[in-house]
């Protein structure tokens, strides 16, 4: 999705007024339940589904599984009314809406402020040409990861470049988050690390000037920690555990049951006893994530990046590592 094809809007709650909706859809794969949130006016309305719903749902304190409970018990007339009454009684006076046309894809506070995907990729690209550092950049989800492979920067492990990670998710939950890592020259696959500090957060109610300075701070400051990370890395392939084991593992990956069944495929016909290919199995699927199968007869075409991220994290893997 084009960044020109959004807008930012912000709307006043004593103008506006929530009602639950839900619409069979009629598609190739067959019929399906469109449940959406709409917040209309005079004169506009606006449709939230998926997050956007769960965000507002969560200004208005009200867990969305409260909340879709309410609607599976007592249907969704009961669900407008909730909603209304909390809409005037709690949360915030005004919102900001990020929208595509009549779709929300973010609701915030008014305070949020939204970082272009460009800014960020073009902080981190100055700082690194003026470190003489040559490298290579990968952009996956519409801009909201990066990876950028320092081609000319020394490794401690043969095989293994180092590189360095953003994500930029835009949707006012999360952080900017930068992290190192490394990219596995045989397959390509990232990894990243949270150890030893490496993971800083910027949030998103900075002005761009004061944003942009802190970011060439932090890819300083990763610059000098880049180097050592892949010996993390290369520390699990000295740690054994039988194939059977590794499955087992598998099952307890905090990641939804089809990403697990996803990594299952590649332990059983790529293993080589360590936990490293345990490892490979899940940054392959991280790295990969647009092509796992979610259903029988499609692929994923709207896949959460937070998968990407957290599958490509070493950290995904710390609370199942036995050291002996």
């Amino acid at each position: 999705m084009k960044q020109d094809t959004l807008k930012e809007l912000v709307i006043s709650k004593d103008k506006f007024d929530p009602r639950y909706v839900e619409e069979i859809v009629h598609t190739q794969y067959g019929d399906r339940k469109d449940k959406k949130v709409l917040l209309g006016s005079t004169n506009n309305t606006y449709v939230c589904r998926g997050k956007a719903i769960s965000k507002l749902c969560s200004y208005l304190g009200l867990k969305r599984r409260q909340f879709n409970k309410i609607v599976k018990d007592s249907g969704v007339t009961e669900a407008t009314n909730t909603l209304t009454q909390k809409w005037k009684a709690e949360g915030l006076d005004n919102y900001k809406l990020l929208l595509h046309q009549d779709t929300v894809l973010r609701i915030t506070s008014i305070e949020y402020i939204g970082v272009p995907h460009s800014v960020v990729q073009s902080e981190i690209e100055t700082r690194l040409k003026a470190e003489g550092i040559t490298f290579e950049k990968v952009i996956k989800h519409n801009g909201s990861i990066g990876f950028y492979q320092l081609k000319n920067q020394r490794s401690v492990v043969e095989g293994i470049v180092p590189t360095i990670h953003y994500y930029n998710k835009n949707s006012g939950d999360k952080s900017i988050r930068f992290n190192c890592g490394g990219m596995v020259l045989l397959c390509s696959n990232g990894m990243m690390s949270d150890s030893g500090g490496i993971k800083i957060r910027l949030i998103h109610r900075m002005d761009l000037k004061d944003l942009r300075k802190k970011i060439n701070d932090i890819i300083g400051s990763l610059l000098e920690k880049v180097e050592q990370i892949p010996v993390e890395f290369e520390r699990l392939k000295k740690l054994k555990l039988s194939k059977e084991d590794a499955l087992k593992k598998v099952e307890e990956l905090k990641i939804p049951k089809y990403l697990q069944q996803a990594v299952r495929r590649h332990v059983e016909e790529n293993f080589d006893g360590s936990y490293w290919s345990l490892f490979m199995a899940s940054t392959y699927v991280g790295t990969h994530l647009e092509q796992v199968p979610k259903g029988k007869k499609k692929i994923m075409k709207d896949v959460s990046e937070d998968h990407s991220v957290q599958m490509q994290n070493i950290s995904l893997l710390a609370p199942l590592i036995q050291v002996k």
